[in-house]
């Protein structure tokens, strides 16, 4: 497949797709998703599979000792938000 860029003199760059792009969680916090995922032995590419959506639901409540285990006891709040972020089925309908 052949990829022209829309303008002749800049280079036209594919972004891969992100599974936490489909999210409510902030790019900035990526890196600590990703962190909660990996902690929680749950694989990125589940996103929005219902295996994946119950675990986290599960953990709701829970954000201070899933914070804890990922030495990110500061940002407990944004470990809520992700686990709530996680917990529900996104838009691409898995």
């Amino acid at each position: 497949m052949l990829v022209f860029p829309l303008f002749p003199f800049r280079q036209s760059k594919i972004i891969p797709w992100n599974p936490l792009d489909g999210l409510l969680i902030h790019p900035e916090s990526y890196d600590l998703a990703r962190r909660v995922a990996e902690a929680e032995n749950m694989d990125l590419d589940a996103v929005g599979s219902p295996r994946f959506t119950s675990h986290f639901a599960s953990l709701q409540g829970k954000a201070s000792a899933v914070a804890a285990g990922i030495n990110a006891e500061r940002k407990v709040d944004d470990v809520a938000l992700i686990l709530e972020a996680f917990s529900q089925v996104n838009e691409r309908g898995r």
